[in-house]
């Protein structure tokens, strides 16, 4: 009798832990929710239609199709707004210290980081925060597979370059053409008669880089009119380029 109680006893408490728990440390392994769909017209979150409601977890995709929207809220006054045609994906790092991390691949995306919470923007290997700890609101206009635009709608932005560890500054209204560029090839061997070097350690980087071009541009009201007017469709590229830039584009 005492056998069977005790193996009742025992049963019980293995139904009681949660499947979801790690048989280690009993933490969830559930995904991080990082923010909500506010907005949403023509919006998937990955893979998968989105109304007003939806959380947004780390790591999801956010694709907004023709003529679309979405604003994304977060807590500490952080929100992220997708324009039409745009592809980016939201991160919260692990131990990100109150970051969320926004990585834009197509299109164009609005977003206000937190006088205690930041939104970091990444495009390829360069990264757009506000500078200091005040608040900033950025734009980022990607106007074709090698060519962007990085504007500062309010505050100070800093827009830092990982490859060349180099870092420029936009003030308020101020804004910056910028170009993709494929990393440097490794360096080839050496012929088998010469003398074979020792490492360097020095650090490869692949994928696509970013590199400033000209210098610092005041931003136009049509840089962010791209991105909100109803408009936006009936502007060629070409327009939209001359618009932001007083560069010539290729």
């Amino acid at each position: 009798m005492m056998a069977r109680r005790g193996l009742a006893f025992l049963l019980i408490a293995l139904l009681a832990v949660p499947a979801t728990a790690s048989p280690s440390t009993g933490s969830p392994t559930a995904a991080v929710p990082i923010g909500t769909i506010s907005q949403s017209d023509a919006t998937n979150v990955g893979g998968a239609g989105a109304l007003p409601g939806t959380t947004v977890f780390s790591g999801d995709t956010i694709e907004v199709g023709p003529r679309g929207s979405a604003w994304i809220l977060m807590n500490g006054g952080r929100h992220v707004r997708v324009s039409s045609d745009s592809r980016i994906r939201m991160v919260e790092p692990a131990g990100g210290a109150n970051r969320i991390e926004m990585e834009i691949f197509s299109g164009a995306a609005r977003f206000r980081s937190g006088e205690k919470a930041a939104v970091v923007a990444r495009l390829a290997d360069a990264t757009v925060r506000a500078k200091g700890t005040q608040p900033a609101v950025g734009l980022i206009s990607v106007l074709s597979r090698r060519s962007a635009v990085i504007s500062s709608e309010k505050g100070e932005l800093l827009v830092s370059t990982s490859h060349d560890r180099k870092s420029l500054t936009l003030r308020e209204g101020e804004a910056v053409e910028v170009t993709l560029t494929d990393a440097p090839a490794p360096a080839q061997e050496e012929a088998p008669s010469k003398k074979k070097r020792r490492g360097t350690g020095a650090q490869l980087f692949t994928g696509p880089q970013v590199a400033i071009v000209g210098g610092v541009i005041v931003a136009t009201l049509l840089v962010i009119g791209i991105t909100k007017g109803s408009g936006n469709k009936d502007l060629t590229l070409q327009e939209k380029k001359d618009a932001v830039s007083p560069f010539r584009f290729p």
